[in-house]
């Protein structure tokens, strides 16, 4: 502080008390949550895709209003486009940023494409960043 004297922070005592809430959850933690889950992925083995999947799937990724605009009403997409509306919803999420978006089209397999030329315009070429991280690793590690 101003005067010298030391600060003393305020802080709110953390409640010990177990509530039967809390002990409830504890104990599906600790005693079932991994068996339960071990035996829903053996259920979801062949789990085909299905309208059910996608829906949750889109709504998990926090689709908006945009992603409408791009596919349309999901119930009219066949089975067959289920890969390309998730492909959407996730470049949809990381088009915050030209450089996230090129990133997460090359990841799933679209490559740069024409975000390569605005990329190269904003100084931004993603060729270039990879190649330099590259030989970065190749250098092996660096003194701090």
């Amino acid at each position: 502080m101003r005067d010298g004297s030391a600060r003393q922070r305020v802080t709110k005592p953390q409640s010990r008390t177990w509530t039967p809430e809390r002990v409830e959850a504890r104990h599906w933690r600790e005693r079932h949550r991994l068996a339960v889950l071990q035996e829903m992925a053996e259920g979801a083995h062949d789990l085909p895709w299905t309208r059910r999947l996608v829906t949750t799937l889109l709504d998990e990724l926090h689709v908006t209003d945009e992603f409408d605009r791009l596919v349309g009403p999901v119930s009219r997409v066949p089975v067959s486009q289920y890969p390309r509306l998730i492909a959407i919803a996730l470049l949809l999420s990381h088009s915050w940023s030209l450089y996230d978006l090129s990133r997460t089209g090359q990841r799933i397999g679209l490559g740069c494409g024409p975000l390569q030329v605005e990329l190269n315009t904003n100084g931004c070429d993603c060729a270039r960043r990879r190649r330099r991280a590259s030989r970065a690793a190749l250098s092996g590690p660096r003194p701090h």
